[in-house]
C-alpha cells in the first residue's frame, strides 16, 4: 500500500533494491524502472518488520519470500478480521489499496523520479 505498487510487484521488491530514502521498482511485466519515495508512513512499516533472511523486503513469519497465492490467503483472512470489527468495508481489495495510495502519496509531495 505504502509503495502504489501493484501487489504482485511489490512482493517481489528485493532489500537490494533500497537505496537511501528511495525504493528503485519495476512495475509490470519490463516497466521502466521508477522510484519510490520511502515516505515516514513506509519508514515506520520497513522499521517495524520482523528481521528475516529473506532476499525480498516482504517476507512470512518464518522468514521466507511470500508466494502471489500464500499472501493473498493470509490477505484474504485478515480483511474478514477487519470487516468484522467494522475497519473496512467488504470490497476492499489490495488494488483498491494501491489505488487509494498513489494519489495520497503524490498529494504528500513524494513523487516518482
Amino acid at each position: 500500500m505504502n509503495t502504489g505498487l501493484d501487489p504482485s510487484d511489490a512482493l517481489k521488491l528485493t532489500r537490494r533494491q533500497i537505496d537511501d530514502n528511495t525504493v528503485w521498482g519495476r512495475p509490470g511485466q519490463g516497466g521502466h524502472e521508477i522510484a519510490i519515495p520511502i515516505g515516514t508512513t513506509l519508514q515506520a512499516a520497513l522499521d517495524a518488520a520482523p528481521a528475516h533472511d529473506a532476499v525480498t523486503i516482504l517476507a512470512t513469519s518464518s522468514g521466507k519470500p511470500w508466494t502471489y497465492n500464500g499472501f493473498s490467503m493470509v490477505w484474504h483472512r485478515f480483511k474478514r478480521g477487519l470487516e468484522a470489527e467494522g475497519v473496512v468495508l467488504p470490497g476492499l481489495t489490495r488494488k483498491g489499496l494501491r489505488h487509494t495510495m498513489a494519489p495520497t502519496l503524490r498529494e504528500a509531495g513524494l513523487r516518482n523520479a
